[in-house]
């Protein structure tokens, strides 16, 4: 995705593979996993897949691998495929950035069947970049360790951040229409309500696009101050930076012309929760996100709005509904979704 400085270690870089639109979903995710491994690989292998967890179950489809033992693959895919229920569910609907010691499962891992191959290597942990979307489907990073985890603080900002751009770039690839969007070479101007120069510069806006030129322009110049030398310099400013969404609705996604030239796409891409009478449409997103624990400040990230928004849409989403704990939102609001 462009020039960008060479780096060892670079979060960066993840969420630019996050936003590929070419290749199949395994070409995807498998890229992604090659490129997460300087970061998250302790000599045991990283793994990565796209999956639906609903009612209770977890089902994997691509799943891909890199690094570790041998017998490493087949150990991921049998601990994906035939791990206990209650610990895949619980962990793929949890926080964007966990760990089998963090929700308490660690024990349990081991007298589990599906995770023996895992076990026998000598694997006793996993630390799961979670990137989940409403509905239950998204994409997962996935670094197993020997020993237990629990992250700290600053790899959970982190990797929670990273988090959000997986679940946006996977609803974006899904989101394509036709087979010939969702193979090589594919033309993404259509769709696009934006067009934009890497300088930040309108090239074309359309329906609500247009009042919300001056929030695209500051997020392209965000984003490429992010992808450049910032990056190597301040990788969490880089990644506070680059946020989820541009004012809770697009994300950009890069496009070169004929001519080789290069424009950013601002493509609607925000998440497509289910109606809740009475409620907006942001008001549902929010309450969404907040039923699953996430803090409002990553919830600001994920939407590209800012905190004090997000605590409106918060309060007055609770009000309509009648809920006056957020312990009472995380029931009420699960069993309507």
């Amino acid at each position: 995705m462009g020039n960008r400085p060479a780096a060892k270690f670079d979060e960066i870089a993840v969420v630019e593979a996050a936003y590929r639109l070419d290749g199949t979903e395994m070409d995807w995710i498998a890229g992604m996993a090659s490129i997460a491994a300087p970061l998250l690989d302790e000599g045991c292998g990283v793994g990565a897949c796209t999956f639906l967890a609903v009612d209770g179950n977890v089902e994997f489809d691509a799943i891909a691998t890199v690094g570790g033992d041998p017998g490493f693959h087949e150990a991921v895919i049998a601990a994906c495929r035939e791990t206990n229920t209650d610990i895949t569910f619980r962990m793929y609907l949890s926080a964007p950035c966990t760990s089998l010691a963090t929700s308490g499962d660690a024990q349990r891992v081991e007298s589990d069947p599906g995770s023996q191959k895992l076990l026998d290597l000598g694997i006793r942990d996993v630390l799961a970049v979670l990137g989940t979307n409403p509905g239950g489907y998204g994409v997962a990073l996935m670094a197993y360790r020997r020993d237990p985890l629990i992250p700290s603080p600053r790899v959970r900002s982190r990797w929670s951040r990273i988090a959000i751009h997986l679940a946006a770039g996977l609803r974006l690839r899904r989101s394509l229409s036709t087979p010939r969007d969702r193979g090589d070479g594919c033309d993404h101007l259509e769709d696009s309500e934006a067009i934009l120069t890497p300088s930040g510069r309108i090239e074309d806006a359309k329906g609500p696009a247009k009042p919300a030129r001056d929030a695209l322009a500051r997020a392209v110049v965000a984003i490429e101050r992010a992808r450049g030398t910032q990056r190597a310099e301040d990788p969490d400013l880089s990644l506070e930076t680059w946020r989820g969404l541009v004012a809770g609705r697009w994300s950009l996604v890069e496009h070169f012309d004929t001519d080789g030239r290069r424009f950013l796409l601002a493509r609607k891409n925000d998440p497509d929760v289910k109606a809740i009478a009475g409620l907006s449409k942001r008001e549902c997103q929010v309450l969404s996100l907040r039923a699953r624990g996430i803090s409002l400040k990553l919830i600001a990230y994920d939407l590209g709005l800012s905190v004090p928004s997000v605590s409106r849409s918060l309060r007055t989403g609770m009000a309509k509904l009648g809920v006056a704990s957020e312990a009472e939102l995380v029931t009420l609001f699960c069993r309507r979704l």
